[in-house]
């Protein structure tokens, strides 16, 4: 674990928003088309970084039945996580596809836990909540007055003292990591057929972006589909992320390179970050 050091300066100035270039769908594939493949493709050790989470919600007193927004729940399979370890969880997404993937799945869920289709930006509470989770999806944001915007619709949403955890790209390692494999492919066998994963990342070293060309290739009875989707997505600094933080009424308080408190910053390409909202934005 590190912690932060003291962020100096503006934020960095505007990009682009992440979209498709050159698409011809307007919503990415694997958050769409193939949603119900997305746990498939994305193969997450759910259970244990849930319990790293339910433990640093514990350290900062934030123990069952607190209330708990996943912010981009995705598939639901950490809301459900969490809801089975006794919180109270309601998790949002803007994805139609993958909230039904997770309301699917919601019998699994033994403690309180509501879905539905929202946007991080304009999502709203009548009750704040004692903590918000935040998995990659900040990524997805690429202009500066959307990131911004994120970390103050989350000191909103929170009670004063509320946790925030979230997990971003760390540009840096990122950086290391596609220089060296900048493809990547998975192909697996699915009840539709076999699916087959491609993707290419360049780096845009001027503007910190990932751009990425990927491509899902269904082979079934009924023939081949492909979809190709191309978009952009921004990595994240500790000092953005601290700015950002502490202009929002945050107080930083730890930093991990992944979901394992014995896991320092540059051991992956993920930061995990846990702070506490003290102050209105």
């Amino acid at each position: 674990m590190q912690g932060f050091a003291p962020a100096a300066g503006r934020r960095l100035a505007c990009f682009v928003r992440a979209q498709p270039l050159g698409s011809v769908s307007s919503i990415r594939p694997y958050y769409g088309e193939y949603a119900w493949a997305y746990d498939l493709l994305t193969d997450r050790p759910v259970a244990d970084e849930c319990e790293f989470i339910c433990a640093r919600l514990s350290h900062y007193g934030i123990r069952p039945p607190a209330s708990v927004l996943d912010a981009g729940c995705g598939t639901g399979r950490y809301a459900i996580c969490l809801a089975n370890s006794g919180y109270v969880v309601t998790g949002i997404d803007m994805s139609s596809a993958l909230i039904a993937v997770a309301n699917e799945r919601r019998c699994s869920a033994s403690g309180a836990l509501s879905l539905r289709e929202d946007d991080i930006l304009t999502h709203s509470v009548s009750e704040p909540y004692d903590a918000v989770l935040c998995r990659g999806v900040l990524n997805d944001f690429t202009e500066s007055q959307d990131r911004a915007e994120a970390f103050e619709v989350f000191a909103r949403a929170l009670r004063p003292g509320g946790i925030l955890i979230l997990d971003v790209r760390e540009w840096a390692a990122t950086v290391d990591r596609k220089t060296r494999q900048p493809i990547v492919e998975k192909r697996i066998i699915t009840t539709r057929g076999a699916l087959s994963y491609w993707s290419s990342a360049r780096l845009d070293r001027t503007r910190q972006l990932l751009r990425i060309t990927e491509r899902h290739t269904l082979t079934s009875e009924r023939g081949e589909n492909v979809s190709r989707y191309d978009f952009a997505m921004r990595c994240w600094t500790k000092d953005e992320l601290s700015i950002n933080l502490l202009e929002s009424g945050f107080v930083p308080l730890e930093c991990f390179g992944g979901y394992d408190a014995l896991c320092d910053v540059g051991a992956t390409d993920r930061l995990v970050v846990v702070a506490v909202h003290e102050t209105a934005p």
